[in-house]
């Protein structure tokens, strides 16, 4: 049965509103890829096996459970408890018909849930609110695509006579927009049977770390390939200029350094370059240092990355993006705790592995070792 890979079940639900898949249509997919990023939307690919019925039409295309907008729920059971890959929706459908017998291939596409809020521009002004009213309002409109939000408070409250919120662009960018002018993430997180957390604040890098990586150790490793890299051109200061409310003589503004929470390497990678950004000019003075501060902080702290595979049997766990993961086996300078940046699972018939993405903002471990 192939929703029993290695001990792994896999769990999709799919259709307008997310319900358990039949087992034949479970029993048709060939394989499933699902990628998520912790700074960009995700994305997921289903590939099935099609089969022409009596009428000569491939049935799948007729299944309303992959039709375009049919939102697609992604999971595995691992032990006790369901860890949930993807919810998105489908966004496109190709075939490949074969003359070979049971060679044709049907593939659907998708985005995550959050491509819902990227379907529409919308203009609209939000006099006398601070930016988190603004992101609740924004995600109060999608309760109920089961988007639960999550917002932190800003207080940065503007005055109607000095400016006016203005949005002119689709829900999800200006999310987007308001939390780089506060030096915010916002990301959708899948919580499983349709239900989403909506998170909108300052980005969280505690966690209790994941299983740590273990390269060129003998029978103890766990990595099928592991490749590390230092990009002393991507750190980068940002500056800018910004006009104080009531003056009309611009200000220097200057990124503030990066200081990540929790510290991950212990030789931080200096700035090289220096980058003008003129649209700063735009903000007031403390959005202005927000953003900039921002932009700064995403050029450093992945001047480092490691990226590679693994097999999921042999490792155990699913990797998750905004998580913090250990390496050993890699050496002083790239052994110790990274963020994970980026994750693609790829669920075959037999098979299990992902693909992954680490960051951190210089080399060398902060801790004697990795647990």
């Amino acid at each position: 049965m192939l929703a029993n890979l290695l001990g792994l079940r896999l769990i999709v639900w799919a259709g307008p509103v997310p319900l358990p898949t039949s087992y034949a249509l479970l029993s048709a997919i060939e394989q499933i890829e699902v990628e998520r990023n912790a700074d960009d939307t995700g994305g997921f690919q289903l590939t099935l096996r099609a089969e022409k019925s009596v009428g000569g039409e491939f049935d799948l295309l007729l299944n309303p459970q992959l039709a375009v907008g049919s939102r697609v729920v992604i999971g595995v059971m691992m032990g006790a408890l369901p860890q949930w890959l993807c919810d998105g929706v489908i966004t496109h459908r190709e075939l490949q018909p074969s003359p070979e017998p049971g060679q044709s291939r049907f593939t659907v596409t998708g985005r995550d849930v959050s491509m819902l809020m990227d379907r529409a521009d919308v203009v609209m002004s939000y006099p006398g609110c601070p930016d988190s009213v603004i992101a609740t309002t924004i995600l109060a409109r999608y309760l109920a695509f089961g988007l639960i939000p999550m917002v932190s408070v800003t207080l940065d409250v503007p005055l109607p006579t000095e400016r006016i919120p203005l949005q002119r662009e689709t829900d999800l960018q200006c999310l987007l927009r308001l939390a780089k002018d506060n030096n915010f993430v916002f990301y959708v997180e899948p919580l499983g049977f349709g239900k989403n957390l909506a998170y909108f604040g300052p980005d969280k890098r505690l966690s209790v770390p994941l299983s740590p990586l273990r390269v060129d150790m003998g029978a103890r490793s766990n990595v099928t390939s592991l490749s590390v890299r230092q990009d002393g051109s991507q750190a980068t200061w940002v500056e800018g200029r910004s006009f104080p409310t009531g003056s009309p003589l611009a200000m220097p503004v200057i990124g503030l350094p990066y200081l990540p929470v929790p510290p991950l390497a212990a030789i931080p990678t200096i700035a090289s370059r220096v980058r003008f950004d003129p649209d700063l000019s735009a903000r007031s003075v403390p959005r202005a240092l927000a953003a900039a501060s921002a932009m700064q902080a995403r050029s450093v702290s992945s001047s480092v990355q490691a990226t590679g595979t693994l097999d999921t049997v042999r490792y155990g766990a699913i990797l998750k993006p905004r998580s913090l993961i250990g390496v050993t086996g890699a050496g002083y300078s790239f052994d110790g705790y990274y963020f994970i940046s980026k994750v693609r699972h790829q669920i075959g018939k037999g098979t299990y592995s992902q693909s992954f993405t680490l960051s951190r903002e210089g080399i060398g471990s902060v801790t004697p070792m990795v647990m």
